[in-house]
């Protein structure tokens, strides 16, 4: 995972407004922006402390950005894209991140629950100490994405080849899949044995 390249001392910022739509080298702690902020362009930012709940973000571009304590809980995030970015502490529970892009992302100590990824590229993404609890990860593709020891308990990946996934570490109880998605993923035992009572195979 490529880190985002920084400014030394982003500039504060007190909204997200902008005259042209593109957002570089600021610094925005606790804002709360509500509106229409779709395609808007981010690029070598720090948020911090961000409530974003009420704001609409699709199709928006984020490059080279920290996201640390922030809310993205709900917010449409539809076809929106990260590159090089880092969340770390924040929550996006529900979140819609359809047909999205992520490309060098680092997620740590994240609540993405309920968030909805169908259709998403994933190219490099990894997780530490996350939930994804009943998220929806259907119709994705995926290239080194690594879990690591996420919370996936019921978490759906149907219709996402998860080849060359290890998901050792995480917790995946009752995780929705149809079965051939599962082909390459690398399992310990007992997973291997409750994925397989998950398919309706009788161990004997």
């Amino acid at each position: 995972i490529r880190p985002p390249k920084l400014p030394a001392a982003p500039a504060p910022a007190g909204t997200l407004d902008t005259t042209d739509g593109v957002l570089r080298g600021r610094l925005l702690e606790s804002l709360r922006p509500a509106g229409d902020y779709t395609a808007l362009d981010v690029g070598g930012c720090v948020f911090e402390r961000c409530v974003l709940t009420g704001a609409k973000l699709s199709g928006a571009s984020f490059s080279d950005t920290r996201f640390a304590g922030c809310d993205f809980s709900g917010v449409d995030l539809t076809g929106a894209g990260f590159i090089r970015c880092t969340f770390t502490g924040c929550k996006a529970v529900g979140a819609r991140l359809v047909e999205g892009y992520f490309h060098d992302v680092l997620l740590e100590d994240c609540n993405f629950s309920l968030s909805n990824w169908d259709g998403a590229s994933i190219r490099a993404l990894r997780m530490q100490k996350c939930g994804l609890r009943t998220a929806n990860l259907t119709g994705c593709k995926l290239r080194a994405f690594d879990p690591g020891d996420a919370d996936l308990t019921e978490a759906s990946f149907f219709g996402t080849p998860l080849a060359g996934v290890d998901l050792r570490r995480a917790c995946i109880d009752r995780l929705v899949v149809e079965g051939r998605e599962l082909a390459g993923a690398i399992v310990t035992e007992p997973q291997a044995a409750q994925l397989a009572r998950l398919l309706g195979l009788v161990i004997r």
